[in-house]
């Protein structure tokens, strides 16, 4: 499981697996995003938004801006 923590230097987001630095998370990213409160994992991908920044976007089309602590996996 990788945990999301933001870069104000590069301002994207990280992941870390524990303490461990795994990547940058860019445009086009596949990525699993596990929704903890229904122990499941939504496949998309990360986008961006010029005013709003990054963000997470399900094949269905529903959109979740990312902030630090969220957890998922690389597809």
């Amino acid at each position: 499981m990788l945990t999301l923590k933001y870069n104000p230097a590069s301002m994207r987001y990280d992941c870390y697996k524990g303490s461990d630095y795994i990547t940058t998370l860019t445009c086009g990213t596949r990525f699993n995003l596990c929704c903890d409160d229904e122990d499941v994992f939504v496949e998309g991908s990360i986008e961006h938004h010029n005013v709003n920044g990054y963000y997470f976007i399900c094949h269905e089309g529903f959109v979740t801006y990312l902030y630090n602590g969220m957890l998922g996996t690389l597809s």
